[in-house]
C-alpha cells in the first residue's frame, strides 16, 4: 500500500489491542494502529506486560477521540503479565524454561555437581563452605 493509497482510504484510524504468537511459541500482547487491515497497520506497542501495551493503546485511543478520559498511568498495572491462553502458555513454560526457574514441584531434584566437593571452595564439605 502506497501513501497515496493511505491518504484516499476513507477508513478511520482505529487501534487494536490484543495478544499475537511469536514465533517462539509465546505470545505477546500488542497495540496496532490501522485503517481496518492489520496487515497494513503500525505497530505501537508489544510487551508481555499487558497492561504497558493497554496503555499506550489507551493514549492513542483517546487521542481518536474513542475515550473521554486521557488513560491515567497509575491506574494501569505496569507488571501485570497475563498469557491470553494460560493453559498452552503454562505448557510451553513448562517445556523450554531452565530447571532452576521452575516452581520445585516440577523439577527432578538431582545433587548441585560441586556439592560434597571438598577441593571446591564454597562446596559443601569444603572448608568454609556450608
Amino acid at each position: 500500500m502506497t501513501a497515496a493509497d493511505m491518504r484516499s482510504n476513507s477508513a478511520p484510524l482505529q487501534v487494536w489491542f490484543g495478544s499475537m504468537p511469536e514465533s517462539n511459541g509465546k505470545a505477546n500482547w500488542t497495540a496496532l494502529l490501522h485503517r481496518g487491515d492489520l496487515t497494513q497497520g503500525f505497530t505501537l506497542a508489544r510487551s508481555e506486560y499487558k497492561d504497558r501495551v493497554r496503555y499506550d493503546a489507551d493514549r492513542v485511543r483517546f487521542l481518536l477521540g474513542e475515550l473521554d478520559k486521557a488513560p491515567f498511568i497509575l491506574d494501569y498495572d505496569g507488571d501485570l503479565i497475563e498469557h491470553a491462553d494460560d493453559a498452552a502458555y503454562a505448557a510451553w513454560e513448562r517445556a523450554t524454561s531452565p530447571e532452576s526457574l521452575r516452581p520445585m514441584d516440577q523439577v527432578a531434584c538431582e545433587p548441585h555437581p560441586l556439592e560434597h566437593r571438598p577441593d571446591v571452595p564454597g562446596a559443601t564439605g569444603s572448608q568454609g563452605g556450608k
